[in-house]
């Protein structure tokens, strides 16, 4: 009766079950059915099978000796107020519940992630509530991060404004450019430049690297304060020296759009850094440092060598117009002497990236140089990919042997795709084909109606 209700959805049945199969109570004791039941008891909401279950992970009753999850089920447990799992949850500290918790966080399991980060933040945000209330500058930092994110409480921009101010007022770093955000995108506040430039200020006078870059900005584009193109060249500097990407491509565009004010120290300075953004592959630096050298973007002198090493770069990341574009300098000669090993290396390397233009190209080399094997390679691909034009002359390989074993019911269907796409030879092939009964069954029918398509169409 017990099992029947369990298996109909009881809650109560089910951890009821649990129990007995955990007691041998009218059945023969079996762990693994017992953690089973409490297991599904716990995941629909029942607190005592939550605490059972943490017991379960404890001490290795039906399952693998597991603290974090043990941990995990006896806080969900005792938020349900059962008094055993508040005992154990209240002899742990804060930092080790959420030291476990951080191993279920980590869990492939997407909705036992999610829960699990849900409770830490919960302790966190308890733990930072008591901390903050006695002073604890760090403990303030955290909790207006809780409430500006809704982290183990309800989403309160005010309390996080509030917080981020008494931590700004003891000199905090981060409170201080978390508020000049603020007020810079209207979070919580009016948007207020002045205030915005005075708090990115405070923090990058504390060395806070990202507040520097806001601090850049504002004085780029006299946002808070008045326009001062040399301090914003100067706060750039200090940050690329110091390996920080976004600085690295700021200065480069500053130079670039105002490069009367530089002088060439500094505008090749603006290029070194932006080429080290490049080394690192950061965002789309290489794709300017390409972009620059192969035109010549004032005050950038057009160098088509050092384009094509840029190109190079992001052609080896799988970039199909970088790829092309490294193709098209060997084959050419540009910024290189022509080497059309290399070309050919970069074609096909587009080529197997997907792009049709290149597999077109490939296939067109290779059917060139008689190397039928690889041109059919190419061909199936394009075929494959549904390029009509391809159809018929795959087929066609398949029928003679050319570059594949002769196959004919292949032949026979891409023969038949390239007539239903139009294409009259495919037409005039695939009419004697049915006629023949090659590659299929003789069939008069379909020899008549293709021959009489291929008639109208020649």
């Amino acid at each position: 009766m017990y099992l029947k209700a369990a298996l109909e959805g009881s809650f109560f049945r089910q951890y009821t079950v649990g129990v007995y199969y955990r007691d041998g109570i009218g059945v023969e004791v079996n762990n693994e059915k017992a953690f089973y039941w409490f297991n599904i008891a716990a995941n629909n909401g029942f607190r005592d099978a939550m605490y059972e279950l943490g017991q379960c992970y404890v001490n290795g009753i039906g399952t693998n000796v597991d603290h974090a999850m043990a941990v995990y089920w006896y806080l969900k447990a005792a938020r349900e107020r059962h008094s055993d799992a508040k005992f154990i949850i209240n002899n742990l500290s804060p930092a080790d519940i959420i030291s476990f918790l951080d191993k279920v966080c980590n869990s492939r399991n997407e909705k036992l992630s999610s829960d699990a980060k849900r409770l830490k933040g919960y302790i966190q945000y308890d733990l930072y509530k008591d901390d903050a209330d006695n002073g604890d500058l760090g403990a303030m930092k955290n909790l207006g991060i809780c409430y500006e994110k809704g982290i183990g409480t309800d989403e309160d921009l005010s309390q996080a404004l509030y917080w981020y101010k008494k931590a700004a007022d003891e000199g905090d770093a981060d409170c201080l450019y978390f508020l000049g955000m603020f007020y810079k995108e209207g979070t919580g506040v009016e948007k207020d430049e002045y205030q915005t430039y005075r708090y990115f200020k405070a923090a990058s006078e504390k060395g806070h690297l990202d507040a520097t870059y806001e601090l850049s900005h504002c004085y780029e584009y006299a946002y808070g304060v008045d326009e001062d193109i040399e301090e914003a060249f100067y706060l750039y500097d200090h940050l690329c020296r110091k390996g920080y990407r976004k600085a690295q491509i700021a200065m480069v565009l500053l130079v670039m759009f105002d490069s009367n004010n530089f002088t060439p120290e500094q505008i090749d300075k603006a290029l070194y850094y932006l080429e080290q953004a490049g080394e690192a592959g950061y965002e789309d630096s290489r794709g300017m440092l390409f972009t620059y050298y192969s035109i010549g973007v004032r005050p950038i002198k057009k160098d088509e060598s050092k384009a094509l090493y840029w190109a190079e770069k992001l052609a080896e990341e799988g970039e199909i117009k970088y790829q092309r574009e490294a193709y098209e300098r060997y084959n050419e000669g540009i910024g290189t002497a022509v080497n059309k090993q290399k070309a050919m290396y970069y074609l096909e390397k587009a080529a197997e990236s997907g792009d049709i233009d290149s597999q077109v190209e490939v296939c067109n080399i290779y059917i060139d140089q008689d190397d039928q094997k690889k041109a059919f390679y190419w061909l199936k691909k394009l075929a494959e990919g549904d390029l009509e034009e391809a159809y018929y002359l795959l087929g066609i390989r398949y029928v003679g042997g050319i570059g594949t074993e002769r196959n004919y019911s292949k032949a026979f269907y891409w023969i038949k795709k390239a007539a239903e796409a139009g294409n009259v030879d495919g037409m005039e092939k695939l009419y004697k084909m049915y006629h023949d009964g090659v590659g299929t069954e003789k069939n008069m029918r379909e020899y008549r109606y293709w021959k009489r398509k291929w008639d109208q169409n020649k």
